[in-house]
Order: structure tokens, then sequence, then C-alpha cells
């Protein structure tokens, strides 16, 4: 697969055309309105916010706590996505003197968010779990699957696409998106993706996962028990770790292996996947082979993919929507001739938070009374333009 490089190759069209529009600018955090001359041109105003999903319970349809804080919303089967739920969480508290506009937490009958999940099951069902959630204040993907029971090659993906509102403008150096444990420790490949627009803008194709294999994953021909295919040679193992092949970013991207992986693979996709789960040359054998490794220390299973730096989208280049992946696969063998590998794992990832208008989140000071007075006096405070 043969990439354009272009940063403008991963914005959808209409993202394109917006560079010719003045977007407007925002003061956000916690409802509370500030202006900052250090951070601004004068007459300019700025906004920050911390999207906690948390603040979205409560509303028809979507995040609601039921009793135990868990509300499972999108799961394997027949109601497997794509599910959407819309979130309005900002209203527009004024405009400053160049008439652009200025918000705060708040509800005006207008959409500002909205979550589309799916989960895509290449299981046929065999995994205990594999289902997108949330609990407390982050969104989840899980996967459970028993020793025994999965087959080498299954595999499971939770995509969720954020999209907001154009009226928020904001731009790649605007956004930061806070990810946790999507790289973990564990005997199933997980791994994660952060791509410009939704699922059908992503530079790879939702089919394409199924192409993906164990032997893909490890260099089955550095061994003496296996053959070039993944299957026992009858020769005897030496107990030795097998080499690692290509992860799924590069798989995908028709890039040679390299190590470490992940990192960002094209500008608009970055990837979280390096190799953490490792094989011996011999049997498959529960809780041994495969066995859980560890994760590159140089790409952390909890990290921050910001617009411009991780994405490496120009500062100003508008963005709407994105689509965070997390997914698991079975890169196990099996080499009894069962038909199944003897892989077991319970993992789960999250998106903890958004930030908004900020790459690298600094809490904007709350304004005093006076402050809040006098923008109100200067006649900050207008009909909400959407």
């Amino acid at each position: 697969m043969k990439f354009n490089t272009s940063k403008d190759q991963f914005l959808p069209s209409s993202f394109k055309m917006s560079r010719l529009v003045v977007l407007p600018s925002l003061i956000l955090f916690g409802g509370l309105l500030s202006l900052s001359t250090g951070t601004a041109r004068a007459g300019v105003a700025i906004w920050q916010h911390q999207v906690l999903f948390n603040e979205f319970e409560g509303q028809a349809g979507g995040f609601e706590d039921e009793g135990i804080g868990v509300h499972v919303y999108n799961k394997t089967g027949p109601t497997a996505g794509p599910s959407t739920r819309s979130y309005d969480f900002l209203s527009q508290q004024g405009s400053n003197a160049n008439g652009r506009a200025i918000y705060g937490v708040g509800r005006d009958g207008t959409t500002d968010l909205q979550v589309t999940s799916r989960v895509i099951d290449g299981t046929n069902g065999r995994w205990t779990n594999l289902s997108a959630d949330k609990r407390e204040d982050d969104l989840r993907g899980n996967a459970i699957l028993a020793s025994g029971k999965s087959k080498p090659g299954d595999y499971g993906v939770i995509a969720y696409t954020f999209s907001f509102s154009a009226d928020l403008g904001i731009t790649a150096k605007d956004l930061g998106i806070r990810l946790t444990n999507v790289n973990g420790y564990g005997e199933i490949y997980q791994w994660s993706f952060v791509t410009l627009g939704d699922v059908d803008s992503a530079p790879f194709g939702v089919g394409d996962f199924a192409n993906f294999k164990n032997t893909d994953y490890t260099n089955v021909g550095s061994g003496t028990f296996y053959n070039a295919n993944g299957t026992p040679t009858g020769a005897p193992g030496t107990g030795k770790k097998l080499a690692e092949g290509k992860s799924i970013s590069q798989f995908l991207a028709g890039q040679e292996s390299k190590t470490p992986a992940g990192g960002q693979v094209a500008p608009g996709w970055y990837a979280n996947d390096d190799f953490h789960v490792d094989f011996e040359d011999g049997p498959e054998a529960a809780y041994t082979n495969p066995t859980a490794g560890f994760s590159d220390s140089t790409r952390p299973d909890t990290l921050t993919v910001r617009g411009v730096e991780e994405l490496g989208l120009d500062p100003d280049a508008p963005v709407t929507d994105f689509t965070v992946w997390l997914g698991y696969m079975d890169v196990g063998f099996d080499s009894n001739g069962d038909g199944f590998s003897s892989t077991g794992a319970t993992q789960r990832a999250m998106i903890s938070f958004i930030n908004i208008g900020a790459t690298d989140f600094t809490p904007v000071p709350e304004p005093s009374v006076t402050m809040l007075g006098g923008l109100l006096g200067l006649g900050l405070l207008a009909r909400r333009r959407r």
C-alpha cells in the first residue's frame, strides 16, 4: 500500500475546503470565561476544555450510569453497531469584540459532539466478551477469551469515532487524546490506532484486519519447531523465543519489519502496537506459550496522542472527526491439531479524556467576579450563532 504523504490526504474534503474559512476562536474551561493576553493576540478569544465523559450523564440516549456505574451500549451480536450518541454540553456565553464566539459549559439544545461506536467481531462469537462500554468517566474496549476457546487469528476491534461541531473550530494544535492501557501486558496481542476522520476515512479497510495472521506477528522461520506456515515440523523445540515479525500497522501500511514498532505511521495515523506477546520454539501450552511479554518502554501503553506531534498535522489544520481503534488479536499457534490456541486473556483499554483547545492542557485561571462583570459590560454576551 502506498500513501500520499500530504497532510491533506487524511482530511475529508469538507475539512480541506474549510481551510478557506476563518474559524471562530473560543474561550472554554469548566464554564468559566477568561481572557489570556499571554497566549493570544489582543482582541482574540481563546478556549480550553477537557472533555470528561461523565459530564454527559443524564442526557437521554447517552452515557447514563445504571446503579453500578456501568452502561454497556454496544457489544457483539446483532447490536454490534454502529451506535451513535449525541451530546450537548456547550453553550455560547457571548462574543468578543471581534465577534468571535465564546463558549462555556452548558446546554442549549444543539449537538456539540457525536460519539459513534462499533464492535468488529472477527471471532465468530468464540470469545467470552468483546464489547464497548462506559465505566465511571472513560470509554472502554473489552476483550475476554478463554484458553482453548479461541482460534489462531481471531480478532476483535472496538472503534470510537468522535465528531465535534465545526462551530467549535478545533484545529490540530488544539487536540490531545488520552489513552490508557492500550498496548499492555497479556497473552493476547493488544494494539491501538488514532486516525483522522471516521472509520471509512482510515488509510486501511475494516476487512483488512482479517488478513493479519500469527505468522505475520511472529517470524516462525527462525525456529526448528515450526514451518514457515506456522505448523509444527516434528522437530524438537529449542525453547528459545521466536523472532518478531511485523506489527499490525507495519502490515497494513506495507512496511518492512522494524523495531520498535508503532509511532506515526503516516500523517493522520498514529499507532501504539509494539510486540508484547512472546512465543517459544515449542508446542503451545496454557499460561506458558504464548507468554505475556512486556511493551517496549519507548511505546508506553498510556499516552496522549496530539494533533501536531503524534498525528503529524499542520497546526492550523481543521479537525472535526477522528477515530480511536482498540484492537485485540490471538496471535497464538495450534500445534496439537485441535483447531484452538492456548491463548487466554482479559484485556481492556480506555479512552480517558479528550483535551480540546490546548495540546498540553493547562487550566485557565478562574476569572474574578470583576472580570466577568467587565466582560458582560463590554457587551460580549450575544445570541449564540451556529
